[in-house]
């Protein structure tokens, strides 16, 4: 509820009756910082790597990089798997060795947002 009237307050502050697109992106950037710092680590490892390669080699990632990456258990790790792929946002992209990345339409609605520019983003430095 509290992202549905973030985004009719945001409509309404911008003079409009209705819900737009740019609303529905700022509730979209306001539920990725709102998430544990290991899962936006292991979203934004996942979305890094697909904006590296070329857009027909969409490599994946494996469950003991984001360990490492994310500095969190394998367990935690899985758990957030199990509930991302269910949930569309992530996929297998390999069976061998199994390898994990986001969903074509996940990484193309973070790109449209621009969830990943800002100093607010792990690894990056903010400006002095």
């Amino acid at each position: 509820m509290a992202l549905i009237s973030l985004a009719k307050a945001h409509a309404i502050a911008d003079d409009r009756t209705e819900v737009n697109e740019e609303d529905i992106d700022l509730v979209r950037r306001v539920a990725f910082d709102s998430l544990p710092t290991a899962r936006r680590r292991a979203v934004q490892l996942m979305f890094m790597r697909a904006s590296l390669q070329r857009a027909n080699i969409r490599q994946g990632i494996s469950i003991e990089t984001l360990t490492k990456v994310c500095h969190t258990t394998q367990t935690s790790i899985k758990d957030m798997l199990v509930q991302y792929i269910h949930c569309k946002i992530m996929e297998i992209a390999s069976d061998d060795p199994v390898l994990y990345r986001l969903t074509q339409d996940i990484y193309s609605i973070m790109n449209r947002c621009g969830l990943f520019t800002g100093s607010h983003i792990y690894g990056k430095e903010k400006p002095k």
